[in-house]
Formats: structure tokens, C-alpha cells, sequence
């Protein structure tokens, strides 16, 4: 049987030892046979391209209309607030626009993280934002509840594979602890680039580090973030933990 990519597969009709030999007939009924299974093969590739081709259309429409339309909008709301912020003097107004602003911040945010999602394409090459997109996938499922994940700047431009496996290990060290000893119900990360300093933060509405074996999971994050002469930064309470992962981006070659 021939398919498209010129490929060559076997039909093979078999008969027990001592039986007759196979007639002309029985040959020309094979023969069609294997012709007819080509065709259905090909058939069903191209059908299963086509609905292939229709996800990437439909994902792609999707990624454009939340980031021209969606996204911009929130945007647009959130200039709206603060400009009316201005105009008030009642400090708990004040509080309560600023926490409105603040929660259309981490919208965006996450719109962004669920654009790039979206526009991701399979075979093509394995950036931090993809890697780190996967894993809290993953945890997310341990955890029993989505990690939040939002992104600031241009990752993905200034990150190499090497600095992007000690990210990705870092995130992942540290939500494995959340996991295991923080009790937590929650769990959010921030990676953020500004102009000479990568970010990255984890936090989570535990019951603080104290354990020790925890403390001593989080070594190697910190080993990670020096030889990049950056450090990890700890503040842990009865109310949850934060950890804050830097590192000067000119040590990224």
C-alpha cells in the first residue's frame, strides 16, 4: 500500500501450512483490498490535516481577538480608574480603585500567558515561557488548583537554554515544597525581565517554611541564582511565603 509520503506498507495474508494454494481470485481480492485500505488511509490523513489546520485557524483568532480586543480594553479600564483616582480624596475609595487597577494588572497578565499559550506550535523550539507554562500545568493538577503564572517583558529574548533550565528548575524546586510541606491552597508565580535584572517570584498562602527540610530544598535555588551573582530572597510567615529569585542579566552570555 502506497501513501502520500511514498512510504511502502505491507498487507500480508497468511494461510495455515497444508492448506491450498491461493487461487487468482483470492490474489486480485487481496490486491483490491490493499487498495482500498490505501485509499482510506489517505482519506482519513487528510482529514485529520484539515482538523488540524482548522485548531491552529480557530486558536490563532482566538490569540488575536484577546490581545486586540480584550486586552486593550482592560487596559483602557484600568487608565479609566486611575485617572478617576485622582479626583478622589477618601482614602478607602482610593484603596479600593488601586486593588481594582491591581486586579486588571493580573488579568492582563494572565491573558498574555494564555495568548502565548495559544499561539504556541507544536515541534517548534522550547522556550522558558512554554517550559514554565507545562510544568505549573502539571502541578497545578498536584496542587488542586491552578498556579497562577504571568510574565513581564521580553523573556524569551534575553533567557538562553542554560539560564532557562536553572528558571525552570528553580520554579519547579520550589513548587515541589509548596507541595509537599506548605499545606498550601494556593500558589503564584511572577517572571518578570526589566532592563538588567531577570525576576522571579513564588508565592504561596501556606503555613511558612520553619521546617527545616524545606529550608534545605531551597539551597540549591539559592546555589542557582549566585553563580549568575544574583541571590534568593526569603520572607516566610504563619500566612504563606514568598521567595524572590534575581539575577543580573548581563551575566547571561
Amino acid at each position: 500500500m502506497r501513501t502520500d509520503d511514498e512510504s511502502t506498507i505491507l498487507l500480508v495474508a497468511v494461510r495455515e501450512h497444508g492448506s491450498p494454494s491461493y487461487t487468482r481470485f483470492d490474489l486480485e481480492g487481496v490486491s483490491a483490498l490493499a487498495d482500498q485500505a490505501a485509499v482510506a488511509m489517505k482519506l482519513a490523513t487528510a482529514r485529520a490535516d484539515r482538523q488540524r489546520m482548522l485548531l491552529l485557524e480557530d486558536r490563532a483568532r482566538i490569540s488575536r481577538n484577546l490581545h486586540d480586543h480584550v486586552i486593550q480594553q482592560l487596559f483602557a479600564a484600568g487608565l479609566d480608574l486611575q485617572s478617576i483616582e485622582s479626583t478622589v480624596e477618601e482614602e478607602d475609595t482610593v484603596r479600593r480603585i488601586e486593588a481594582t487597577v491591581t486586579m486588571l494588572d493580573n488579568a492582563i497578565a494572565q491573558i498574555r500567558t494564555i495568548v502565548f499559550a495559544l499561539s504556541h506550535r507544536p515541534g517548534s523550539d522550547e522556550t522558558v515561557r512554554r517550559r514554565l507554562i507545562e510544568l505549573t500545568d502539571q502541578l497545578s493538577n498536584v496542587l488542586g488548583r491552578p498556579v497562577g503564572l504571568s510574565f513581564s517583558g521580553p523573556l524569551d529574548l534575553v533567557v538562553g537554554p542554560e539560564l532557562s533550565d536553572d528558571v525552570v528548575a528553580f520554579v519547579r524546586e520550589s513548587l515541589t515544597n509548596v507541595v509537599r510541606h506548605a499545606h498550601a491552597k494556593s500558589a503564584s508565580i511572577v517572571v518578570s525581565v526589566s532592563l538588567d535584572t531577570l525576576t522571579v517570584v513564588v508565592e504561596d498562602d501556606g503555613i511558612g517554611i520553619g521546617d527545616a527540610t524545606r529550608r534545605s530544598g531551597l539551597q540549591n535555588g539559592a546555589m542557582r541564582a549566585e553563580q549568575y551573582g544574583g541571590g534568593l530572597e526569603i520572607t516566610s510567615g504563619e500566612t504563606g511565603t514568598r521567595l524572590t529569585w534575581s539575577i543580573p542579566l548581563r551575566h547571561e552570555g
